[in-house]
């Protein structure tokens, strides 16, 4: 069985944890590979957390884990390089969630020329790594979000209400949206369009 180490920083649940968390199940559902995850010691352990349930996976001392192959966010970098297992012959895999990834004034560029297999969530983001000249490794672009013939809609009259304002990240710009509501425009997408 080959060891996947993965680490994890949560203070707060957001939408990189559960990405996080789907390549951690993806992990444990292939055949010959488990995962073991690592967290910081500010990292909350409430119902929001998905590993909260899963503390068989998870290392308090990650340098004593052998590794096979590291699955890296963006920060994660530095922590990784001082584990006994870093070097040429252990796979990284680095997944990109941004293309601040590319900007030169950002601490996570110094790390697009380590090896590494980078998984992008977008072509912009491989796009903006490819311009940097910097990267060694491949770059694989994956479709991010659902597929939308997955889904199966409920009947408008199911709905308690006819607009939801998600506002987690931004609150101030959700509640003046809420003041703006009577002023908003709409206009409805049919197909697939570039962001």
């Amino acid at each position: 069985m080959r060891t996947v180490f993965l680490q994890c920083h949560m203070t707060e649940f957001h939408g990189s944890h559960l990405k996080l968390w789907n390549y951690f199940t993806h992990v444990l559902a292939a055949p010959n590979f488990t995962p073991r995850i690592a967290f910081s010691s500010r990292t909350i352990w409430n119902e929001t957390n998905p590993w909260l349930h899963a503390k068989d996976y998870i290392v308090d001392d990650p340098y004593s884990l052998p590794v096979d192959v590291f699955f890296l966010g963006g920060r994660h970098w530095a922590f990784a390089e001082k584990h006994p297992n870093w070097g040429h012959q252990t796979p990284v895999i680095n997944l990109v969630q941004h293309v601040n990834h590319a900007d030169p004034a950002d601490d996570r560029y110094k790390y697009l020329s380590r090896p590494a297999i980078r998984v992008c969530v977008a072509p912009e983001i491989s796009e903006a790594l490819q311009a940097t000249d910097k990267v060694r490794g491949p770059l694989l672009v994956i479709p991010n979000g659902i597929d939308l013939d997955d889904v199966i809609a409920q009947p408008a009259e199911q709905y308690a209400v006819d607009i939801l304002i998600a506002a987690l990240k931004r609150p101030d710009i959700g509640a003046e949206l809420e003041k703006r509501r009577a002023l908003i425009e709409v206009e409805q997408i049919t197909h697939w369009c570039h962001r």
